[in-house]
């Protein structure tokens, strides 16, 4: 689904003191109060915000929901373009996984989340709450944002799940897509988002397997029974191996 972003307009009454504006229970937004980004205040009055938070999506649905672990991602660079790509403001991310940019003037705006190292992001735009969903695509990069004057919007949130790619397995050759953490040595693994179509796997050489019987086949070394007469021997003629 295309976002168009949620619109938290605050009243400011005569005497300029400011009316909370509050995206959830654990992000209140006060234009007249310092907000807390990058770990820093920066006392400034508020009319236009972008924002919100990266955090871990343990089950891997999208959705920030009760299995969801942790508070957020803290130390991930996420960086605000114009829609026509000129890098506007950089931030990162703070302990709880909160990010904001401020006052960035009304217009038409993407954002872009860096992904750590073994991260990658998880389904993006599930359900029909943007409030819970991702909406980073698998690259990092929103949709396009547009900004009106006054608007404080904290929707855009990137969900975070382990990287993936083809692991090797030099016994057969074999390739399975699975996490570096669960690509075991030997095996190897040929890195974040690696296809195993085609199969990048180096495939083990065959040659003659003798069984103690004298009957030779040929396979690889690794599932021999037998003894193996080595790589490239034939079974014609039979190596006629005996113990």
């Amino acid at each position: 689904m295309r976002k168009r972003g949620l619109l938290f307009f605050c009243c400011l009454a005569v005497l300029a003191l400011a009316v909370g504006c509050e995206k959830d229970s654990s992000r209140v937004l006060d234009p007249a109060a310092p907000i807390s980004t990058h770990g820093s205040k920066l006392a400034v009055p508020v009319s236009q915000f972008l924002g919100d938070r990266v955090w871990n999506d343990a089950n891997g649905n999208g959705l920030q929901d009760s299995t969801t672990t942790g508070p957020g991602v803290p130390g991930v660079t996420v960086e605000l373009y114009t829609c026509t790509g000129t890098l506007v403001a950089t931030d990162t991310t703070d302990a709880n996984g909160f990010y904001g940019f401020v006052n960035p003037a009304p217009g038409s705006y993407k954002i872009h989340f860096v992904a750590p190292a073994g991260s990658a992001f998880t389904l993006q735009d599930q359900g029909a709450d943007d409030q819970k969903d991702s909406d980073a695509d698998a690259t990092g990069w929103t949709s396009c944002i547009s900004l009106a004057a006054g608007q404080l919007d904290l929707s855009w949130d990137a969900g975070l799940v382990p990287a993936t790619g083809a692991c090797c397995n030099p016994a057969t050759g074999a390739c399975t897509i699975t996490t570096q953490a669960n690509c075991a040595a030997p095996s190897t693994w040929q890195g974040v988002n690696a296809s195993c179509s085609p199969n990048p796997c180096p495939q083990p050489q065959t040659g003659a397997c003798c069984s103690r019987t004298g009957c030779c086949s040929v396979t690889t070394q690794g599932n021999c029974q037998g003894t193996w007469m080595g790589a490239g021997s034939s079974c014609n003629p039979s190596p006629r191996h005996r113990y």
